[in-house]
This record gives structure tokens, C-alpha cells and sequence, in this order.
């Protein structure tokens, strides 16, 4: 059995998921895993070969929708893939060596939450993406995030 994907190129053409680059098999198959609605879902960074631009447009809204009817469990090294996607639960992790442990727990509910700090310092989309998170939470009003 093979695989095609259409590519979006100027030819539309198929090709074997195996000639495809890696950015473009992760943007053909996660969405079809994001389908599997059994059971709960474990994926390990699911932002590899991902550009923002598609965590943030197909990736995280359909994490969101996901998580009210399963639980959802994520590696990552993208905040904005934690944030976007209203992550109930936030743990962060520092390794040195063959030694690791947790930093912090928590999620993000304001300025005051310890694990804000620790979002913003890896967050791609820097205090604009905290800003929508504060909006949510009625914090702060609609025109900081513009």
C-alpha cells in the first residue's frame, strides 16, 4: 500500500509520502492522528518540522477542541503550542547531563502564576500570545493584543 499526498505546488502533483520533505509529512500525517479519537493521545513534540504558522492555525484548534473529550499529553519545546492550545497542566523540565527534574508545574492564570515566567521565556510569540491568554481570563481588555 502507498501513500500520496497532494503537494500545494504549482503542479498540484502527488507524490509518495516517502519523497516528501519532513515538514511536509509531519503537515500530512498529524492531522490524520489528530483524527483517532479513541483513548487519549501521547505525541512527542509535535511541533518538529511544524512551522508556527500551522501550530498556531490547524495544530492548536483542533488541541483544543480535542482536550474536552480526551486527555491530551505533549512534549514540547514550542510555548506557543502550550499556550494556543489552553494547556490544563504545565510542567517544565531542565536537564544537565544524564540528571533532569521539574523546574515548575502550574498553568498560566496571570502575571501571578509561576509558571507564566517560564512560558514567556521560551514563548515564539512573546508577551503578544500571553496577551490573548490574559484576554481569555478577562484580565486585561481586547486592545492589548492588538
Amino acid at each position: 500500500m502507498h501513500i500520496f499526498f497532494r503537494a500545494n505546488g504549482p503542479d498540484g502533483a502527488e507524490k509518495p509520502i516517502d519523497q516528501l520533505s519532513a515538514g511536509q509529512r509531519c503537515t500530512a500525517f498529524f492531522p490524520v492522528l489528530l483524527k483517532l479519537r479513541e483513548g487519549p493521545l501521547v505525541v512527542d513534540q509535535p511541533e518538529d518540522n511544524l512551522d508556527n504558522r500551522h501550530i498556531a492555525s490547524s495544530i492548536s484548534p483542533v488541541l483544543l477542541e480535542d482536550k474536552r473529550s480526551r486527555q491530551i499529553v505533549l512534549t514540547s519545546h514550542n510555548a506557543n503550542l502550550v499556550v494556543l492550545s489552553d494547556a490544563d497542566h504545565i510542567v517544565t523540565f531542565e536537564g544537565k547531563g544524564d540528571q533532569g527534574g521539574v523546574l515548575e508545574r502550574g498553568f498560566l492564570s496571570g502575571e501571578e502564576s509561576k509558571i507564566t515566567s517560564h512560558v514567556v521565556d521560551i514563548l515564539d510569540g512573546g508577551e503578544r500570545a500571553l496577551a490573548l491568554r490574559r484576554l481569555k481570563y478577562g484580565i486585561s481588555e481586547p486592545d492589548i493584543v492588538r
